[in-house]
Order: structure tokens, then C-alpha cells, then sequence
């Protein structure tokens, strides 16, 4: 009887009728009150129906408790909202099965939706022993590692993850052990890193960049043009790329390049104020005072409160030969910069103006002022001596 209840269970629930499945399931556990399969087919129903607490009490007095009871339990748990008791059913679990990769898995679930840094951790180390050929893993377990500040144990697991697969499919492993070689400041073995992984995708926009970056900063501007275009090619509508580009032909004195690259980011409209201060130092190294003079004043409007504006554009002038408007952007230029280090350059320069153009009294006062505000102002002091 209780077998014949219990197909009927069965073949009701396969046609979609759970409550008369349940039903047929109740039925039967009164002639065999102990049968797994029925007590658990019963609690598999209630959860079907979104009945979780008559889920949990069916399943209360289950034997064996096996891995399907515990997910069944923590699944119900879960459902209403009670995220320890779930997490308790998982550790049991564990503790019979401590080898369960789907237990360890829910677990990193909740101690990441909790951010329980530590135990989600542990969660990823055991996950990486019961499956360390699986570089996803590895590279999580990195990723948490590092996030944590262990950065000894998240190089390993980098490497590690490396290890188990290095194509294109785990190009996050390479990056993530290069930016750890950054940290620990290794440049060296952190290019290594972006180098393999660009052989593997040689148009990956993090690996180009970082890689440009960490050449330029060893002086090796000419080998990092090759990857500053692979972000540009990559990326073309990235302004900022572009525009790194540009100053590394500008470093390198291709002027030229330089120069149809930035314009082309000016006359689509971009307003940056790095455009113009390229523009106007390529135009004086062309010996172009006037179009340097235009860029610099566009400088200024953009850039007011900036000192470095106005003794460019000053020096725009003075490569023109005309010497009372350079002294008149300093004077203008005093008017916007903040007293401090910028105002005493700005008058610095403007007395070097006025004693070039042979006008002394202005110039003394004009020193002497900057003694008055900073007595030992050593250019100030020795530019007055001379004179």
C-alpha cells in the first residue's frame, strides 16, 4: 500500500499536481513512517510548493542525513531568510562530507553576501584543494587574497591558476600577478607578466597600457610607443589613450605626429587642457610664437588658476619679441594665481621682463617685493646682486 502511494505520489508530481503529490506522499508515510524516500520526497514537494517550514520539518526526522538533505534544508532555510541556519546545514554537511565542493561553494555564497573576508577565503582555500586543476578558483582565491593584503598567498595563487590553464580564456590570472609585482615594486617581473600576456592576446587593453606605463616610467619611451598604439587601435575612441600617444611621439621629438594627433582630438571638440599645453610647446619647438601664443591663451581661459599657464604664455610672447605684452600676462596671471609658491614664479618672471627690456626701477621693485614676501628667495636675491 505504501509503495502503491507512493508511485502515485511519483506520477503525480511528474504531471505537474504537486499538492496532490504531497497528498499521496503523506498518505504513505503512514503505512511506512520511516521510508527515506518517501520523507524525502514529501519534503522535496513542500519546497516545490514554497512551504519551507513543513520542508524543514519533514525533514527534521530523515534518516540518513545525506548530502541531499542537508541542500534541501539549507535551500529552505535560505528561502526564509535564515542565512545562519543555512550556513549551519552546509558546516554538518562538511563535517561527514568534508571533501563536498558544492557545501564549501554555498558557503563562499553567504560569507560573501555577509563580507566575511576570512571565513569566504577559507571557503576558496578548501575549493582550491579539492580542485586544484581549476584556475577559476586559483584566481578568485587571488583575487580575495590580495584584496585582503596577503600578497605572498595571492602571487601563489596566481600562479597556480597560471599553471593549471594559461590561454587567453585565464587572461585575468596574468594581470592580476603582474599588479602584484607593481606592489611589491618589481617593474621587472611585472613587464615579464603583461609580455606573456600579450603574447597570448596581444591586443588586451590593460596589459598594453600598464605595460606602456611601466616603460615609460624606465625611460624605454621608444618600446612603449608599439603598445601605447595597440590600446589606441584597441580602443580608438578612448580620448585619453589617444592622447598618451600623442605625448609619447612628442617625447620621442616626432613632432609632427604629435602635433595631427592632438588636433584632431581638439577639432572634434574635446576641451582638455593638456591638448593646448602640447600644442603650444610643439609650436614654439617649430618656432611658430604665434600659434603657441594662441594655444597658451586658450590655456589660461581653461586653466586661470594655474601659474604654469600664464609663464608659458608669457613665454610665448617673449619668443615673439614682444615684451610688453609677456609682462602684461604676468601682471594678468598675478590677478588669478594664489599667493604661494606659483605668485613668487610668476613675479620672478615678470622682473626678468622688465629688466630685458631695460625698464630697472619696475624690476628692482619687482625683486624686492619677492624678499619682502620670501627673505630668502635665493633667485630673487642673486638676480638683484647682479643688478
Amino acid at each position: 500500500r505504501a509503495y502503491d502511494l507512493y508511485t502515485t505520489g511519483l506520477i503525480m508530481e511528474g504531471a505537474g499536481n504537486l499538492p496532490r503529490a504531497a497528498g499521496a506522499y503523506r498518505s504513505a508515510l503512514k503505512y511506512e513512517p520511516t521510508s527515506y524516500e518517501i520523507r524525502y520526497s514529501l519534503a522535496n514537494a513542500y519546497f516545490s510548493l514554497r512551504q519551507y517550514e513543513q520542508t524543514i520539518a519533514t525533514l527534521d526526522s530523515i534518516s540518513p542525513l545525506d548530502e541531499e538533505v542537508y541542500f534541501l534544508r539549507a535551500a529552505s532555510y535560505t528561502e526564509l531568510g535564515m542565512i545562519d541556519e543555512a550556513r549551519s546545514a552546509y558546516l554538518q554537511l562538511l563535517k561527514t562530507e568534508p571533501g563536498n565542493t558544492m557545501a564549501y561553494s554555498h558557503l563562499a555564497g553567504f560569507y560573501r553576501q555577509t563580507g566575511d573576508m576570512d571565513s569566504l577565503i577559507w571557503a576558496y582555500q578548501n575549493l582550491a584543494r579539492l580542485r586544484s586543476n581549476n584556475e577559476r578558483i586559483w584566481r578568485e582565491l587571488g583575487r580575495l587574497q590580495a584584496q585582503r593584503g596577503a600578497y605572498a598567498d595571492a602571487r601563489y595563487s596566481f600562479s597556480r591558476s597560471i599553471e593549471a590553464r594559461g590561454d587567453q580564456t585565464n587572461i585575468l590570472s596574468y594581470l592580476g600577478l603582474a599588479e602584484l609585482y607593481i606592489i611589491d615594486q618589481n617593474p621587472d617581473s611585472a613587464a615579464i607578466l603583461y609580455k606573456q600576456a600579450l603574447e597570448i592576446e596581444p591586443y588586451n587593453v590593460v596589459a598594453n597600457r600598464e605595460l606602456t606605463a611601466l616603460l615609460v616610467r624606465a625611460d624605454s619611451v621608444g618600446t612603449a610607443l608599439e603598445y601605447a598604439r595597440r590600446v589606441v587601435e584597441a580602443t580608438p575612441l578612448d580620448r585619453d589613450a589617444v592622447r598618451r600617444l600623442a605625448v609619447l611621439y612628442f617625447s620621442l621629438d616626432s613632432l609632427e605626429t604629435a602635433d595631427s594627433i592632438l588636433a584632431y582630438l581638439v577639432d572634434s571638440g574635446e576641451r582638455s587642457s593638456v591638448n593646448h599645453y602640447y600644442l603650444g610647446r610643439i609650436a614654439l619647438a617649430q618656432d611658430d610664437p604665434d600659434r603657441a601664443i594662441e594655444q597658451f591663451t586658450v590655456l589660461t581661459q581653461m586653466a586661470d588658476s594655474l601659474f604654469e599657464s600664464w609663464l608659458d604664455l608669457g613665454y610665448a610672447y617673449q619668443k615673439k619679441g614682444d615684451r610688453e605684452k609677456e609682462i602684461l600676462t604676468y601682471q594678468t596671471g598675478l590677478n588669478y594665481v594664489e599667493e604661494g609658491d606659483g605668485e613668487l614664479k610668476l613675479m620672478f618672471a615678470m622682473g626678468a621682463a622688465y629688466e630685458q627690456s631695460n625698464q630697472v626701477d619696475k624690476a628692482v621693485a619687482v625683486f624686492e617685493e619677492i624678499i619682502a614676501k620670501s627673505p630668502d628667495h635665493a633667485g630673487a636675491l642673486n638676480y638683484l646682486g647682479y643688478m
